[in-house]
């Protein structure tokens, strides 16, 4: 009898043991829905495509920064493109660290891009989960 409550015992202490673990692990688990939660969001969304060219697999696009808001990669500033009026779901992103300033002009390199026979394209910048910018810049693919 006595070992029959030892292993009880044992087994009690080996579950909580493991349920503190996996609690404290959970809580200090960070998803992309909790760093989403953590963007400011941004009140001027602006821009303007200075440049744009393709090489044939690459389309370059050059975007100066035309609002009074600071870029950055944390507040998830990025570049997409649409095609046919929507979004393709691919993103260009800064480099971590970076920041593109007021009157700046940051670099986008999007692969792969060129859209079939009598699709549009338009070079649409965003805050990931945040909004648009207004602007929806044609692409010249020419």
């Amino acid at each position: 009898m006595q070992k029959s409550k030892q292993l009880v015992v044992l087994l009690v202490l080996f579950l909580a043991i493991f349920g503190v673990l996996g609690a404290i692990m959970v809580l200090g688990n960070t998803s992309d829905s909790d760093k989403r939660a953590e963007i400011t969001p941004m009140t001027e969304f602006k821009m303007e495509v200075v440049d744009q060219y393709f090489d044939g697999e690459t389309l370059v696009i050059a975007a100066k920064n035309t609002s009074n808001e600071v870029w950055t990669y944390d507040n998830q500033v990025r570049c997409t493109i649409f095609l046919n009026g929507e979004d393709s779901g691919i993103r260009v992103e800064l480099e971590p660290g970076q920041s593109v300033q007021p009157g700046e002009i940051a670099q986008f390199y999007m692969y792969d891009v060129k859209p079939q026979l009598n699709e549009t394209a338009e070079i649409v910048m965003l805050q990931e989960t945040i909004a648009y910018f207004p602007e929806r810049i044609p692409v010249d693919f020419d």
